[in-house]
């Protein structure tokens, strides 16, 4: 009982440490979204259904691929810091620059040189492609930027700080409200630049984030202030392991952020006023999650942390504790934000119809949010922080593949059912996933120990 009274001591303390900067850190994220669509919303359905797409092909792909690359290490860093191996732990920074460097030179190409090929994918309207060509092209170098800058915030949230990547973020939010208030309507002599100026303001506050995150991160020699000469320092056995860490990952990503751009392709086939309504409720959506991104993530280091030095019961425990308060806290959240729905939608300038299906939206996400929840603790927080990583992989993309795009594909393309209707595949697929994977975690056979030289 004592032991008991004294593991759940050391796992609140631990999650609070890293929880509330990684709240703040991904609210400030998802409101940097939430500001593009607000602001750039004023110009009408199709300036905020070119935003919307446009974020499909970065966030929910790029940034997907990326997010898998710095996943997969961070199964690596956050164990070799549990043992303090911090030599290893800069080699694996430096796999993950050159992974992460070389998918963004291919992005930037792409969206340099084809930016309307790219974009005719998640819409058939000429007017949101033409629009979201001119935003994607404008902001193109971000490709580069952004890996450097998920990969030096990951590292320091492995080894426990969670603070500094959330003032650079900050930081990066604030200027960015600036920026568009300049750069889309014209405000202070600059010139009015519309859905351009709000693309140039999210890569001009971006390439401040990263100035601030490498600044503050070698001017005050934190541990993740890794030299050149051990960034790439590489170790054949340690390359090895890290690639089978990063690799699946990627796929899992990759394939994963593929099958949410066919949902958003689905949903482009409905009409336009459709994406406009999932621009509207998607930063919404992005927001509430926001708390179980975090509870999700500060698990995942403590297991990894814990796996890292030989423990088994800890990390069992810290992740059956972690799916219950996501659960818990994803039910009320989902009810708080399903009350104020009007308001917060009365936000927006939409039209009558994109506002009625973005209300039916908000409520399906509202009383679905405690399954994604659960799901997200499951998947990310235990099983990939665990290095079970295959396993994850399989289940992840057989659920998306197999349950949710052939659902919203029947619903959409056979069945012709409005937004609001085939929304419900995506919910299945999370739910499919939280009964699947509810006996892998019990089994324990998911916890791996990656820091031996085996």
């Amino acid at each position: 009982m004592q032991l008991i009274k004294r593991i759940d001591r050391a796992y609140y303390a631990s999650m609070m440490t890293l929880v509330v900067p990684l709240i703040l850190q991904n609210l400030i994220n998802a409101s940097v979204t939430l500001v593009d669509n607000l602001m750039v919303g004023t110009l009408g359905d199709v300036a905020l259904g070119a935003v919307n797409i446009t974020s499909q092909f970065y966030l929910k792909l790029f940034n997907i691929i990326i997010f898998g690359i710095v996943s997969g290490a961070l199964i690596l860093k956050a164990q070799f810091w549990g043992v303090s191996d911090t030599k290893n732990f800069h080699r694996v920074m430096g796999i993950e620059l050159i992974a992460g460097g070389g998918l963004g030179l291919i992005f930037t190409a792409l969206t340099i040189f084809a930016p309307d090929r790219i974009l005719s994918l998640y819409s058939n309207d000429p007017a949101v492609i033409e629009a979201g060509a001119a935003y994607l092209s404008t902001f193109s170098l971000i490709f580069l930027i952004h890996p450097i800058t998920m990969i030096y915030a990951n590292a320091h949230r492995a080894s426990g700080n969670t603070r500094l990547p959330m003032v650079a973020i900050a930081s990066s939010l604030v200027i960015k409200l600036g920026l568009n208030y300049l750069f889309i309507y014209g405000n202070l002599g600059f010139p009015a630049l519309g859905i351009r100026g709000a693309a140039l303001a999210t890569l001009l506050a971006k390439l401040i984030e990263l100035f601030l995150l490498l600044f503050f991160t070698y001017r005050h020699e934190t541990p993740v202030s890794a030299p050149l000469h051990e960034l790439f320092d590489f170790d054949r056995t340690l390359t090895l392991k890290a690639a089978r860490s990063i690799l699946p990952v990627i796929v899992n990503e990759g394939l994963w952020g593929l099958g949410t751009n066919v949902y958003s392709a689905i949903y482009a086939t409905i009409s336009t006023t459709s994406i406009a309504a999932v621009s509207a409720v998607s930063p919404i959506d992005t927001l509430m999650f926001t708390l179980f991104f975090s509870l999700g993530d500060s698990c995942g280091i403590l297991i990894g942390n814990h796996l890292g030095r030989g423990e088994r019961q800890i990390p069992y425990n810290y992740a059956r504790r972690t799916v219950m308060l996501s659960g818990s806290l994803g039910a009320l959240t989902g009810l708080i934000v399903f009350l104020f729905r009007d308001p917060i939608l009365g936000l927006y300038t939409l039209s009558p119809e994109a506002h009625e299906y973005a209300r039916g939206l908000l409520t399906i996400l509202c009383a679905s949010l405690p399954i994604r929840t659960i799901a997200y603790a499951m998947m990310i927080g235990t099983l990939r922080s665990g290095g079970d990583i295959r396993y994850c992989m399989v289940v992840d993309l057989t659920t998306i593949w197999l349950v949710g795009i052939p659902v919203s594909l029947i619903l959409a393309r056979v069945f012709h059912f409005p937004i609001t209707i085939v929304y419900f595949g995506y919910v299945l697929d999370e739910l499919v996933k939280v009964i699947v994977v509810s006996r892998r975690i019990r089994s324990k056979k998911w916890m791996h120990t990656l820091t031996t030289s085996s």
